[in-house]
């Protein structure tokens, strides 16, 4: 005999999932999960409101950055009910994230057509478009969305920055003009301003100084190593890296050709080259598949090139790390240096 109390009434559903948005838009993150998981172990739920209590679970997961835990948690909910916008809508972000912008797509389109029209939907779905160079259909969007005023600050800022991504400054301060024009005081609007046009200035300096200034040096295989060498500048400086990395990138390639590597396609290269980088800043697990993404390789084709530069250039590698290990102490000793003991604010 089940013993277990039904939770299946209605009312009680409905005010159990609005204490767990409640908790979650206060950012009480554990106490939500630790709710869901006595719930699904302790109650009879049906099926449309288990599936969305475990896009929940995906939902909460996604907002402290586990996401492969939460793609688990989202899927699981899909499987349950596929017409659940709430795990598509986290997925196709997810997707988003990873700059996997034909998978995001597929999830965005199912929630516009479970709910069309929708502006949240419809601003991912533009930031994807611009993502795939279908620019006039994202600018449908977007003007629809303006004349409804259906873009918040976020979701300026959001297809301001994607625009970015693909190097179309003129459309990123266009759309970020506007967010200004209806969100006058918005701090987060206008350090969006000031921060892509920080990396519009950084990108013409950077082509100059670490890919033109550099391309003589190339020595061998130089259509591969050039374009592999242009690719991680212009990336690296799109997603904000600080200069010294991005030089450290581009002299990197540079002692690779120098070493003969034999690499068979630039993409590959480039992605490799800014997986050591991130993975010495510790950010390589998180940036991995959005660098599979940008450079449009594979996983397989970058650990071919990590392995070959490791076992080829292993020396190398390791004058590599001791120079980015020598600028981050170096960095450390100048805030703690100039640091005021009295904690004035003089």
């Amino acid at each position: 005999m089940n013993t277990r109390k039904s939770f299946n009434e209605k009312k009680f559903v409905n005010r159990f999932m609005e204490k767990i948005e409640k908790a979650i838009n206060n950012e009480e993150f554990d106490k939500a999960e630790i709710s869901i998981k006595r719930a699904l172990k302790n109650a009879t739920f049906d099926v449309s409101s288990k599936s969305l209590l475990y896009s929940y679970l995906g939902r909460i997961n996604f907002l402290k950055g586990k996401f492969d835990t939460s793609k688990r948690f989202l899927n699981s909910a899909l499987r349950l009910n596929s017409r659940n916008e709430d795990a598509n809508f986290y997925l196709s972000n997810l997707y988003m994230s990873e700059q996997d912008v034909n998978k995001a797509l597929s999830y965005i389109e199912k929630n516009l057509s479970i709910s069309p029209g929708k502006f949240s939907y419809l601003i991912q779905r533009a930031w994807c478009l611009i993502l795939l160079d279908r620019y006039e259909e994202a600018e449908n969007i977007y003007k629809k969305l303006q004349s409804f005023r259906g873009i918040d600050p976020q979701g300026f800022i959001d297809l301001g920055m994607a625009y970015i991504l693909k190097g179309e400054f003129k459309d990123a301060k266009k759309v970020i003009f506007n967010a200004l024009s209806n969100f006058p005081e918005n701090i987060f609007v206008e350090s969006a301003f000031y921060e892509m046009r920080e990396i519009e200035e950084n990108l013409y300096f950077y082509r100059k100084e670490l890919f033109f200034k550099k391309l003589h040096l190339i020595p061998y295989r130089q259509k591969i190593y050039s374009s592999a060498l242009r690719k991680t500048v212009e990336g690296m400086t799109l997603r904000g890296y600080f200069q010294f990395e991005i030089e450290r990138a581009s002299d990197f390639i540079v002692t690779l050709s120098s070493k003969g590597l034999d690499i068979s396609k630039a993409e590959g290269l480039a992605a490799a080259v800014e997986f050591f980088i991130s993975d010495f800043i510790g950010e390589s697990e998180s940036i991995k598949k959005v660098i599979v993404n940008y450079y449009n390789t594979t996983l397989y084709q970058l650990k071919k090139n990590l392995d070959l530069i490791r076992t080829e250039a292993s020396k190398e590698l390791e004058e590599l790390n001791n120079e980015l290990m020598s600028y981050y102490e170096l960095n450390i000793d100048y805030f703690f240096d100039n640091t005021d003991p009295e904690g004035d604010d003089e």
